[in-house]
């Protein structure tokens, strides 16, 4: 019972272990992956956080919602089309949607005309075309973690531990194999010492008897016997 305990418990260790890499992985992606106007860019994707600054502005979405938009050339946009492009407010880039109304140029340079309030934008401000990916609810954790108070706690801390666990491990590995020496080592001279006693004893011839005298030296007694010549 208690081996399996342990089996149970170092199964659970390394599930933690996996997932604690794995969401390190994934918000070093987030924050490595962030583009110039600090947006998340992913492979010709960009994911928009419908925050408090755009919820007026994106309608359609729900607070937190976070939007997946494609990347789109002047041939893939066609009059009509809905399209997301930056904007500043308050000195930062923020994300809006309007419709398509006309469009002029070619995917070098490009100038789009907008439904709302004729406003019109160039290639380097459009963002792209809506998948039709949203993700419910999960734009403020987003933004948590890009914040520095989240980036220090939910990251580098987790980045931290892993690390200390990492040591500790190494550690304790070192210190079980150095166990494992030392007890087959103990194996083996405990084991010798049982054989040499269990050995038959043997008789050795005393090098430094008399002349004239044997002496016979054993584990157990001495025997002295004396030889005289014959006349």
């Amino acid at each position: 019972m208690k081996k399996a305990l342990q089996i149970l418990g170092k199964i659970l260790l390394y599930l933690v272990e996996a997932v604690l890499i794995l969401y390190v992985i994934f918000i070093t992606t987030i924050l490595l992956c962030t583009n110039e106007h600090g947006f998340t860019e992913i492979s010709g994707k960009t994911y928009i956080i419908v925050d408090k600054n755009t919820i007026d502005q994106l309608t359609n979405y729900k607070l937190n919602d976070i939007i997946e938009v494609e990347e789109a050339k002047y041939n893939d946009i066609n009059e009509g089309d809905i399209v997301f492009f930056y904007d500043t407010l308050n000195e930062k880039y923020i994300a809006r949607v309007d419709r398509v109304v006309s469009k002029s140029g070619n995917n070098e340079a490009a100038l789009y005309l907008l439904e709302a309030k004729g406003n019109s934008v160039n290639n380097k401000q459009l963002i792209g075309e809506p998948t039709g990916r949203v993700f419910h609810g999960v734009g403020g954790v987003i933004k948590i973690l890009k914040s520095t108070a989240g980036f220090l706690f939910l990251v580098i801390l987790p980045i931290f531990v892993l690390f200390v666990y990492q040591i500790y491990r190494t550690i304790v590995l070192i210190k079980d194999e150095d166990d494992d020496e030392d007890e087959e080592l103990d194996k083996t001279f405990f084991g010798k010492k049982e054989e040499l006693e269990k050995s038959p004893k043997k008789d050795f011839p005393d090098v430094n008897a008399p002349i004239g005298v044997e002496t016979t030296i054993s584990h157990t007694e001495i025997n002295v016997t004396t030889h005289k010549d014959s006349e």
